[in-house]
């Protein structure tokens, strides 16, 4: 899974990484990126995956990489994401 995220945020591939965010879980996605821990690459993650598979994501991190994600979110968007989440 870190490969192909990798490989997909480097060519910034907007449709393709909303695709993978489609058809895996999002518990494997955080975990791919836990494995990259490459803020840069994260930072690209955040900026390009869509509010409501990036919350689900957000949802199934690590607090670590939860708190890593909020931190380099603006407050709007941060908003945004827990209000899709479920209660």
């Amino acid at each position: 899974m870190e490969e192909i995220l990798l490989q997909i945020i480097n060519n910034k591939d907007y449709e393709m990484l909303n695709h993978i965010l489609e058809e895996h879980f999002p518990v494997d996605i955080a975990l791919g990126l836990e494995t990259l821990n490459d803020e840069t690459v994260l930072n690209q993650f955040l900026e390009m995956a869509k509010n409501d598979l990036l919350s689900e994501v957000l949802r199934e991190s690590e607090p670590t990489l939860q708190r890593t994600m909020i931190q380099n979110l603006s407050f709007q968007r941060a908003t945004e994401l827990f209000n899709l989440m479920p209660n």
